[in-house]
């Protein structure tokens, strides 16, 4: 965490565990001087935010002196309009996180249709007719590792995976199946303004274009249980066949989770889905 003003060290910004310091490049001791300078610290690592330019042999004597690797993090530099706008790209970016906090989906979705609303109060469904989008998928285990290799392939952490490196906005939900043995798939929409994916550079990546087709789903809210999940797929499949819906049983249903880990459980929108026979 960063003012970009005045720089302090702060020492209890993190976990005890890390340290963090600010170090100021309008200090009038040299950078080796406020290096050596810093208190000595029990915690197991560091946490440096270097202002720039800093030349090679600054960055050497870091890393030599204090035993530390260093990072190269490169922010470009602010124009006046950038600055002026600043503190406002801050302001929304709280109101951003603080809003997902508490459940609200900002991200793209696939365009969805809905024909009717049916089922019992427990067991409340819509019915849904889905436009064709494209989409990129992964096998995924119970723990969700797929996560990490979608999340690559379109540059969420970092140079996306692709030919190309071309980065895409994450979209929601993060569309899960599972199979036997706990092996089953993970599956990202792409957004609308990606018309022809980029090929993947993982080839456990894959990447598709849904076609339009028809589901029921299940809306519910609470902490990310698969167990509690696959309760209401089963209850959702059974409620679907007193109705007499024509369930295409040839199909997975779809474990659908539209928010980001940090939102509070029982803030998080789940959905169950199972297909229906057009």
């Amino acid at each position: 965490l960063c003012h970009p003003f005045g720089l302090r060290c702060s020492p209890h910004l993190f976990h005890s565990r890390i340290r963090s310091c600010v170090l100021n490049s309008t200090s009038p001791l040299s950078f080796q001087a406020q290096v050596k300078a810093l208190p000595p610290s029990s915690s197991r690592h560091s946490l440096f935010f270097l202002p720039l330019p800093l030349d090679s042999a600054a960055l050497l004597h870091l890393e030599e002196e204090r035993r530390v690797s260093v990072a190269r993090l490169v922010l470009p530099t602010m124009g006046l309009g950038q600055a002026l706008l600043f503190p406002v790209r801050i302001v929304t970016g709280v109101f951003s996180f603080g809003a997902a906090v508490f459940g609200v989906v900002g991200e793209e979705t696939p365009a969805f249709e809905v024909l009717r609303t049916a089922g019992k109060a427990a067991v409340a469904y819509e019915v849904r007719r889905y436009a064709a989008y494209q989409a990129a998928e992964t096998p995924s285990s119970e723990d969700g590792d797929g996560f990490m290799v979608l999340a690559n392939y379109i540059g969420v952490l970092g140079e996306a995976k692709n030919e190309g490196a071309q980065k895409m906005a994450m979209t929601t939900p993060v569309a899960s199946t599972m199979g036997q043995g706990g092996q089953g798939k993970m599956m990202f929409s792409l957004p609308k303004s990606v018309d022809a994916p980029p090929k993947p550079t993982d080839e456990r990546v894959k990447t598709l274009t849904r076609p339009a087709s028809t589901w029921a789903v299940h809306q519910y809210r609470g902490a990310w249980n698969l167990e509690q999940a696959t309760s209401v797929a089963d209850r959702l499949r059974a409620q679907l066949k007193e109705d007499g819906e024509n369930v295409d049983d040839r199909s997975q249903w779809e474990w659908l989770r539209y928010n980001p880990p940090f939102t509070l459980p029982w803030f998080r929108t789940n959905e169950v889905a199972i297909k229906l026979r057009d």
